[in-house]
C-alpha cells in the first residue's frame, strides 16, 4: 500500500503529506499497523498537513503527540480542514 502521509504519533489529528496532493485524491496514512485514508477537498502541497476531521475555529491541533498550536493561530494557516476544504 503506497503512504501518502505520515502520522507521527497516534494522539495526532493531522497527518502531514509526504508528496503533491490533488483535490479530490485519496490520502492513504498508517496509524498504528492499520491503513486509513482521508479524503482530501483541496490541493495540499508537499510538506503540508491536512485534518483528520473537521477542527472548528480555536481547536487544538497536535501533531508529534503534542500541541502545536491551535485552529486559526498564522502559523496553522498551512493546515486543511478534511470536511470543509478549507
Amino acid at each position: 500500500m503506497k503512504i501518502d502521509a505520515l502520522m507521527l504519533d497516534p494522539k495526532d489529528n493531522v497527518v502531514t503529506c509526504v508528496r503533491d496532493v490533488e483535490a479530490g485524491e485519496t490520502v492513504c496514512y498508517r496509524k498504528d499497523d492499520e491503513f486509513l485514508n482521508v479524503d482530501a477537498k483541496e490541493s495540499i502541497p508537499f510538506g503540508h498537513k491536512i485534518a483528520l476531521q473537521d477542527l472548528a475555529q480555536e481547536e487544538a491541533v497536535y501533531k508529534y503527540g503534542e500541541l502545536i498550536g491551535k485552529m486559526g493561530d498564522a502559523r496553522m494557516a498551512e493546515i486543511r480542514n478534511e470536511k470543509m476544504g478549507i
